[in-house]
């Protein structure tokens, strides 16, 4: 059974005095960090109930976008161990935030190039061609 938590990151304090905010997601006793990109002081930090306080000015938002992030690697956890798939927790970390990731070049290229293609602009579609096929001959 995997396990997810959320948790200030003490270890890496920035230079304004602010920590991360992390998930912490551990699976067969090794663990992964996903870090949300919103950082606080420690002392805007509740410990017990893992949540932000209300001295911060932003409490209520932070801890509804924490509640959120929370809910979807326990969605995620929950799915995958309901199929009885075999998955590790930085399968899950990688499923989490590869959602969202940026495709390849050549995906990249290739959605331009069918764009191009689809617009009728051919003047400009096969340079652009000629070139992405001399990329990937050299890769």
């Amino acid at each position: 059974m995997a396990h997810v938590k959320v948790l200030l990151y003490k270890s890496k304090k920035r230079k304004d005095g602010t920590y991360p905010i992390v998930l912490r997601i551990t699976k067969d006793r090794k663990s992964k960090y996903i870090f949300l990109k919103q950082y606080i002081k420690e002392s805007d930090w509740d410990d017990i109930q893992c949540r932000v306080k209300r001295s911060h000015p932003n409490s209520n938002r932070l801890n509804n976008y924490i509640l959120n992030k929370l809910s979807e690697a326990d969605d995620l956890v929950m799915e995958l161990e309901t199929k009885k798939e075999m998955f590790s927790s930085s399968q899950i970390k990688k499923k989490l935030t590869n959602d969202k990731k940026r495709n390849s070049f050549f995906e990249y290229a290739e959605n331009h190039l069918s764009d191009l293609e689809a617009q009728g602009k051919f003047n400009q579609l096969i340079p652009d061609r000629g070139k992405i096929c001399a990329t990937s001959i050299k890769s």
